[in-house]
């Protein structure tokens, strides 16, 4: 079938697999669009947007497409990860690790609860675990949680406080490395360099990386975070006697 024309020109077909194939042998140019027009008989199965039944008032499906639409959109956010910080990562990863310590370690001693608290700090905000400590028979001995990830001289902050007082918690290195970054110059003539050099120690008795209790007398002292040591300090924090 040949067409020549300056009118618009009906052609008949039929759908197969969702390809139309024209009743005749035609040849349209390439590219060219087109009209198809879909018998009313088949607009009840044909899966195009927009052709459907519905006896609601006009405004009323309106109202519900744009509801449904707001409710996506709240749900995308909510769902949507947190874009945290590296170090920020690593901080809780760590928290997370020494909680599971804890738990171990005093499983059927101590009622141990957890909550969610939010933490600001110049890198970012993020959510992370606090950990409550009471005896079996409901006295509350301690709280247990986070502060910062960014910490000088170390690489994180925990803190133990009762209604007496309140110890810390660092994450110190046993070899410790600081970036250093160097600029000459201005502008387009500026010139800058990086190196990696070793951090010195500030701390006495650091032997492997891990959560550390600092004691100020004599010489900054620095003892590894584990299960007798925290009865310690909880004893300091809450004047309660083990």
């Amino acid at each position: 079938m040949d067409i020549n024309t300056t009118q618009d020109v009906s052609i008949s077909g039929y759908v197969r697999n969702n390809v139309i194939i024209f009743d005749d042998e035609i040849q349209l140019p390439e590219g060219i669009k087109v009209n198809v027009v879909v018998p009313r008989q088949a607009t009840n199965s044909s899966g195009l947007c927009g052709i459907w039944k519905d006896d609601r008032e006009t405004e009323e499906i309106v109202n519900d497409i744009m509801g449904s639409r707001t409710m996506r959109d709240d749900l995308v956010k909510h769902e949507q990860p947190i874009d945290l910080n590296q170090e920020i990562k690593l901080f809780l990863e760590r928290v997370h690790q020494l909680f599971v310590d804890i738990e171990n370690w005093f499983t059927g001693e101590f009622k141990i609860t957890k909550q969610v608290i939010n933490i600001t700090e110049a890198i970012g905000t993020y959510q992370a675990p606090l950990l409550s400590m009471a005896t079996l028979q409901g006295e509350k001995l301690a709280d247990i949680y986070p502060v910062a990830a960014s910490v000088i001289a170390a690489e994180g902050e925990i803190k133990i406080k009762g209604w007496l007082s309140q110890e810390e918690l660092y994450f110190l290195m046993a070899s410790a490395t600081t970036n250093l970054k160097v600029s000459i110059g201005k502008g387009e003539n500026r010139i800058a360099a990086g190196a990696v050099i070793p951090r010195p120690q500030i701390y006495e008795g650091i032997k492997i990386n891990g959560w550390y209790w600092i004691d100020n007398q004599p010489k900054m002292g620095a003892h590894l975070f584990n299960k007798t040591l925290l009865l310690e300090l909880i004893s300091q924090v809450s004047d309660y006697d083990f």
